[in-house]
């Protein structure tokens, strides 16, 4: 009987062990229907998915899925300020067939198609921003326009009150809200002309053109400045940027303020990760390469407050970067090239100081936190 019981308990042990070592290894279970803060939405070969801790990947099931008339992609996942729901684009064959504004909670159910974008032949350009009460998306599509324009829309997360702002022959594309909810600024080109932006009051309806020759626009966490980057009064190259704040009160935007020079003749600036939860600096890279994108660059930290800067580190073939909520860990993408295939995305992540940078996972596209 004893060894009965010792061989009983031997098998229990190793079943043990099995079902946990089944547990890391990352055995299915439901997505959470709330993302925390260390959660990632990431878009990979065409699904949708979540990155939990930095260290495990998971596909959203996505329920009903003929609402989306069999997609080939999932672009530019977007989490709602409550982390609840995402909005994201769905397009098939590269957006030649049409693409769907499309809104899906973070645990793969009550998936809803919400707006059109594109219509079949027409470019999809992107962009999509949630309001800071979860309520609404901005959008950007070219639909109704003629000669290519793009027009700037607000819909309900639930498909209801879609709301056209601008209505123009100019180029209007990637709204972002205030942090408020009062404002939605926009690049916005006009024909034959250098980029700028513009930002629609949505209190008296009203657009204001701010900038030209300028790109990059990032909201202050307070809503009482922008950063953008834009070409000096008199550039010493084609290149050459600045990082420039412009204040915001009381409705009324003041002259721009050249925040952070280039540092030497020649130098492409752009915004990398923009203003940290503080709202106390600006994450912002910089580089002479003639290329686009830019294959060698350093990455800079400015103090929103006095322009002074601190190198945090080099990056090649940078993509884009964004802040965590809490401003510790900073999340970036590097383009990896691949000779044999055009490439793809790598995901990093790192303190905000530069420091225990690590490969998250590669060929992604759009992540979003």
């Amino acid at each position: 009987m004893n060894r009965i019981a010792i061989a009983l308990t031997i098998v229990f042990q190793c079943v043990l062990i099995l079902c946990q070592v089944g547990c890391q290894t990352g055995s299915p279970t439901a997505p959470p229907s709330v993302l925390s803060i260390s959660d990632i939405v990431v878009a990979r070969d065409g699904h949708l998915c979540l990155m939990h801790n930095e260290d495990s990947l998971q596909v959203v099931p996505l329920i009903d899925t003929t609402l989306l008339v069999v997609p080939n992609s999932v672009l530019l996942p977007k989490l709602s300020p409550d982390r609840k729901l995402i909005a994201f684009y769905a397009t098939k064959s590269y957006a030649h067939e049409g693409t769907m504004l499309c809104v899906v909670g973070v645990n793969g159910k009550n998936l809803r198609r919400i707006a059109v974008v594109t219509l079949p032949g027409q470019i999809f350009q992107g962009g999509l921003n949630w309001s800071p009460d979860g309520q609404r998306i901005a959008f950007s599509s070219p639909k109704g326009a003629a000669n290519s324009a793009n027009n700037i829309y607000i819909i309900g997360a639930d498909g209801t009150g879609e709301v056209q702002i601008t209505n123009d022959n100019c180029f209007n594309i990637r709204p972002k809200w205030s942090f408020d909810g009062k404002l939605i600024a926009f690049i916005r080109i006009h024909p034959f002309s250098p980029a700028g932006f513009a930002v629609y009051d949505l209190s008296t309806s009203k657009m204001l053109e701010l900038t030209t020759n300028s790109t990059g626009y990032f909201w202050s966490p307070n809503t009482s400045s922008l950063a953008y980057t834009a070409k000096p009064a008199n550039p010493s190259s084609r290149l050459s940027k600045d990082l420039c704040v412009m204040r915001y009160d009381s409705s009324v935007f003041t002259q721009p303020v050249v925040l952070h020079g280039s540092a030497y003749s020649g130098t492409n600036m752009w915004i990398w990760g923009g203003w940290n939860p503080s709202g106390n600096a600006i994450l912002i890279a910089t580089s002479n390469d003639t290329g686009a994108p830019a294959q060698n660059a350093q990455v800079l930290l400015v103090n929103a407050q006095t322009g002074d800067s601190k190198f945090i580190m080099p990056v090649q073939d940078p993509g884009r970067a964004t802040w965590s909520s809490d401003g510790r860990r900073i999340f970036f993408t590097r383009w990896r090239p691949n000779p044999m295939i055009w490439g793809g995305f790598d995901l990093y992540a790192m303190n905000s100081d530069g420091s225990n940078q690590k490969l998250l996972i590669q060929d992604i596209e759009d992540p979003d936190w």
